[in-house]
C-alpha cells in the first residue's frame, strides 16, 4: 500500500510538471531561434520590392529587386453600380536621383526624356491592371554591402532575367528592358559595385527563352537557352554548344520529320567547380520518375546520368562543389535529402518520413533542409542534424540565404512591413546566422 501510495505521488508529481513546463515555456520543446540584427537606424519611407534574389561571393553579396516606378490611385467609386476607377501615375522617377546610376538610358540619354516617357505611362487602368501582382512598370535594385550596410549601387528600368557571380564577385546580370523587351546583359568585376554594358553580347540562339547560370572567369560565363548548355569566353561574343537534355526529352515525329518535345520544365545548376547539374522528370517513360544527369565543363563529359525513381524538388551545392537534393519517393513518397556523388550514385543523408521538405539551402559546410514547422540544420555534410526554427516567422516575408557567410537576410514582403522605414535608400532588412 505504502510503496502504491508512494508510486501514485511521483506520477501525479511528474504530470504536474509536464504540465507547468508545456503551460509556461512555450520554448521547452521548440526549436531555437534566430537572433535577427538590424545594423542601421530607419531613416527613409520603406521601398516596396519584389522577385528578390541573391548571388552570394566570399567578399560579400549582390541582391535585386523590383520596385514599381507607378503607383494605383483610386479615382472614384461608383455605388450603384459597384465599380470603381483608378488612374496609374508616376510613383518615382530613377532619372531624378542623382545619387544612383541608371545603368539603361535606351530611352533617352538625356533625363528629361526619360521624365517624359515616365509621364507617358500613366493612364486610367483596367481591373486585372489594378489587381496585379506584378509592377506597372518595373526599376530593379541592385544592391550591394557598403560599410556594413545593405546599399543600392544601381538601378535599371527593366527586369533582371537572371544573374550569377562567381566567388571573386564577378557578376553578370541579364535584363529585359521595360517598353522594348529587348535584352542587355551588364557585368561587374567588383561585386556589383559598377557595372558596364557588354554591348557586343549575343544570345547563343536568335529567340528562346536564356538564363545565365555561372560565371567561370573573366569574360566567360554559362547560359541555357532552350533547354541547350553554352559557354563564352569573350564576354558573350561567341559561343560554344556543351551540352543538350534533348536524348532525354520525348521524341516525336510529324511532317517536319523528328524532333524533341519537352512538356516538363528542365533545370541547371552549376557548383562553382566546373559541374552543371540538370534534372528533369522522365518523360519517356515514368513522368513520376527522375532524370539526373551531371556534366564536367572541363572535360567536356557527360560524368553521369540517373534515373531516379522519384520526384527531385531541390537541388543545390556547398561553395565547395558538392551536390545535394531533394527526392520524394515514388511508391512509399518519403522525403529525403540526398548527396550526388557524380561518378553516377547518390546517398541518402537525411530522412523525414512524410514531413514534405519545402526548400534545401547548401552553404560552407552547411545544409539546411527547410519544412513546415521547422528547419534541419547540418554542419558536417549531413552526418548529423539539429532542429531549428523555421527560416521565417511570419507571414509575408522572405528569407534569402548568403552561402558563403552562412547568414540569412530578411526583408518584408508588401504591406507587411514591420517599421515605415528602412535605411538610407529605403531598404528595409535584418540578417542572422543560421543557428
Amino acid at each position: 500500500m505504502f510503496a502504491d501510495g508512494r508510486t501514485r505521488i511521483t506520477l501525479l508529481a511528474i504530470v504536474f510538471i509536464t504540465s507547468l513546463m508545456l503551460t509556461f515555456s512555450d520554448t521547452f520543446f521548440s526549436a531555437p531561434d534566430r537572433k535577427r540584427i538590424r545594423s542601421y537606424q530607419p531613416e527613409k519611407e520603406t521601398v516596396k520590392l519584389s522577385s528578390r534574389v541573391i548571388s552570394s561571393f566570399q567578399n560579400g553579396v549582390m541582391i535585386t529587386g523590383a520596385r514599381d516606378a507607378m503607383r494605383v490611385d483610386l479615382e472614384s467609386c461608383d455605388r450603384e453600380n459597384r465599380t470603381c476607377r483608378h488612374s496609374k501615375n508616376v510613383g518615382f522617377d530613377p532619372a531624378k536621383d542623382t545619387d544612383i546610376p541608371l545603368l539603361n538610358l535606351k530611352i533617352s540619354p538625356e533625363k528629361k526624356a526619360i521624365s517624359d516617357y515616365l509621364e507617358k505611362q500613366t493612364y486610367e487602368l483596367r481591373r486585372s491592371e489594378v489587381y496585379g501582382s506584378r509592377p506597372l512598370v518595373p526599376v530593379t535594385y541592385i544592391m550591394t554591402e557598403q560599410d556594413g550596410d545593405l546599399r543600392v549601387s544601381a538601378m535599371f528600368m527593366g527586369r533582371a532575367e537572371s544573374q550569377a557571380c562567381d566567388k571573386q564577385g564577378r557578376c553578370l546580370i541579364l535584363f529585359q528592358d521595360y517598353g522594348s523587351y529587348k535584352n542587355y546583359v551588364f557585368y561587374s568585376g567588383d561585386g556589383g559595385q559598377n557595372w558596364r554594358w557588354l554591348s557586343q553580347w549575343q544570345m547563343p540562339e536568335v529567340a528562346g527563352d536564356a538564363k545565365i547560370i555561372a560565371v567561370t572567369a573573366p569574360g566567360s560565363g554559362l547560359m541555357v537557352q532552350n533547354n541547350t548548355l553554352y559557354q563564352t569566353r569573350d564576354y558573350g561574343q561567341n559561343w560554344r554548344l556543351l551540352f543538350s537534355m534533348n536524348h532525354r526529352k520525348k521524341r516525336t515525329t510529324d511532317r517536319y520529320g523528328q524532333r524533341y518535345v519537352s512538356l516538363k520544365s528542365i533545370y541547371w545548376h552549376y557548383n562553382g567547380n566546373g559541374q552543371v547539374a540538370a534534372w528533369m522528370a522522365d518523360e519517356r517513360n515514368d513522368p513520376e520518375n527522375s532524370v539526373l544527369v551531371c556534366f564536367n565543363t572541363r572535360t567536356l563529359k557527360t560524368e553521369s546520368d540517373l534515373l531516379i525513381r522519384g520526384e527531385i524538388g531541390a537541388l543545390d551545392s556547398t561553395t565547395g562543389g558538392e551536390f545535394y537534393f531533394t527526392l520524394t519517393e515514388k511508391e512509399r513518397r518519403r522525403q529525403s535529402v540526398n548527396h550526388l556523388n557524380c561518378n553516377g550514385d547518390y546517398s541518402p543523408v537525411l530522412e523525414t518520413g512524410g514531413s514534405y521538405i519545402s526548400g534545401l539551402y547548401a552553404g560552407t559546410d552547411l545544409l539546411i533542409a527547410e519544412l513546415h514547422s521547422d528547419t534541419r540544420v547540418s554542419d558536417d555534410g549531413g552526418q548529423n542534424w539539429n532542429t531549428a526554427a523555421a527560416l521565417t516567422k511570419a507571414y509575408g516575408e522572405t528569407a534569402l540565404f548568403d552561402k558563403w557567410h552562412n547568414r540569412l537576410f530578411y526583408f518584408p514582403d508588401g504591406n507587411y512591413s514591420s517599421t515605415p522605414k528602412g535605411n538610407r535608400d529605403g531598404l528595409e532588412y535584418a540578417t542572422s546566422p543560421v543557428q
